[in-house]
């Protein structure tokens, strides 16, 4: 059988003369560019997240940077000088707040793995603030409390208590102290304060010298203390000046019934006057001025024979001292009355005048002798250091244990000469000494001659010998 003929053209080749593009559904290509895709997209989308998170994170540190400056500079305000202990403090409390503030609001887990919530917060922001509020009032307290110039050391009662109350209050006014934390931070002031005992068993001029104990004491409880500022100090009689002036302006117009010194035609109180006033004063003293001012006069102003203040702690109340504050208050009261009085009438005789001028010259010398050498025979030299002293204190009457017995000698030191020693004991010496004092008065002839005859020198050491009778015991 013939094959068909087959001429260009006229064959039909079916599907392969017209072929059908392929169409791919989606392979391994296609998959991998649609992922890359949403790679950026997320990539992108975290990049933003990451952006936003820092800047919000930024926020709040700049926030809680802010918050904190404000609160360390109370710290500061309420402390204006700050020793290098407190600032560290006080670094530590602003770093809390900066932290609690971050801590709070980001909400990340803390080092311990948990997570501040309000609660935690609100606590520890209170906790911070209590002990700013504690600081700012405790300074206001302080210069509400301080008034004038605080007392130096040597001002001070002696007293454990007393001292320490005054190392405090410096501390305080000067700030020199450090401020500290506890755990519930409630601030603690750290000072340095007297050590007492040593205080007293040295003497110290230089107040860096005097030793020192570190003490601490809650800051609020300075709100509770009474005593803040009033150390007591020691008593003067400057603290009761305007008592005695007044005590002295009411006793001024009694001071006539005393008086029987007569001097220049007028009536004054000698200082026998002024014993025997003295001792009615004495008598009559107010219980209420020993109530008040006993305790404090006799440990701060009174001395025992060896020229050392009683002291601290010495008061007992007893007869004894009670009667040695009403001597002494009453010294300071007839210091200020005037010992000159009214003008001697005309119709008294000159021969009493001048023998009460004899009497009262003669009392003022045995109270006295080498004060009125001094006053009368040497009162023109200027020079430092010339006059008549004694060897030892003057024992006036009996002697107590203990107490110096030597009045006997009178040491003289005059310009260009070298010591003398008079022995007033020696009734020559006593003579001697009596007259030259007599011949430097501003007396009349008669007066001179009347004072140095031999029966006014012999009643004057027999005065003399009474007065000190110690000096002329006799031995067995």
């Amino acid at each position: 059988m013939a094959l068909p003929r087959v001429t260009p053209g006229s064959y039909n080749y079916g599907a392969y003369a017209n072929p059908t593009p392929i169409r791919y559904k989606g392979g391994f290509g296609e998959a991998l560019a649609g992922g890359a895709i949403a790679v950026a997209k997320v990539v992108q989308t975290n990049k933003l997240k990451k952006q936003q998170d820092a800047a919000k994170l930024n926020k709040i540190k700049a926030d809680a940077l802010d918050s904190q400056l404000k609160y360390k500079n109370s710290l500061y305000k309420a402390n204006p000088n700050p020793g290098e202990q407190t600032q560290q403090s006080y670094n530590e409390l602003a770093n809390m707040w900066y932290q609690n503030e971050v801590d709070f609001k980001t909400q990340k887990p803390r080092k311990d793995g948990t997570v501040l919530d309000f609660d935690g917060h609100s606590a520890m922001k209170n906790k911070l603030n209590n002990a700013l509020l504690i600081s700012e009032s405790a300074a206001n307290w302080v210069k509400e409390k301080a008034e004038g110039e605080m007392p130096s050391i040597t001002q001070i009662r002696e007293s454990d208590k007393d001292f320490k109350l005054w190392s405090r209050d410096k501390a305080l006014v000067n700030s020199n102290f450090n401020v500290s934390y506890d755990e519930d931070l409630q601030p603690y002031i750290e000072y340095y304060e007297v050590d007492f005992d040593k205080y007293m068993d040295g003497s110290y001029k230089n107040i860096d010298d005097i030793p020192m104990n570190k003490v601490s004491m809650k800051m609020s409880d300075i709100f509770d203390d009474k005593n803040l500022y009033r150390p007591q100090t020691k008593y003067s009689w400057e603290q009761d000046q305007g008592s005695i002036d007044k005590y002295a302006a009411n006793l001024t117009k009694d001071g006539k019934a005393f008086a029987t010194g007569a001097k220049n035609g007028y009536r004054y109180l000698t200082d026998n006057n002024i014993n025997t006033w003295k001792q009615t004063l004495t008598k009559d003293f107010s219980t209420d001025i020993i109530n008040t001012r006993g305790k404090q006069i006799y440990e701060d102003i009174l001395v025992d024979e060896n020229g050392e203040r009683y002291g601290y702690g010495s008061w007992e109340g007893t007869p004894e001292q009670t009667n040695k504050v009403k001597e002494a208050f009453t010294d300071k009261i007839l210091e200020k009355v005037p010992r000159v009085g009214d003008k001697i009438s005309s119709t008294e005789s000159k021969e009493d005048t001048e023998e009460k001028d004899i009497n009262e010259f003669t009392e003022e010398f045995l109270m006295d002798p080498a004060g009125m050498y001094s006053d009368i025979v040497i009162k023109s030299v200027t020079e430092e250091g010339f006059g008549a002293r004694y060897d030892r204190p003057i024992p006036f009457g009996p002697l107590r244990p203990g107490e110096p017995d030597d009045i006997s000698k009178i040491v003289l030191k005059l310009p260009e000469e070298k010591d003398q020693s008079i022995d007033l004991t020696n009734r020559e010496k006593f003579g001697q000494f009596f007259t030259e004092i007599i011949d430097a008065t501003k007396y009349s002839s008669a007066q001179k001659t009347k004072l140095q005859s031999k029966k006014n020198i012999d009643e004057a050491y027999a005065k003399f010998q009474d007065n000190y009778r110690n000096q002329f015991l006799i031995e067995n």
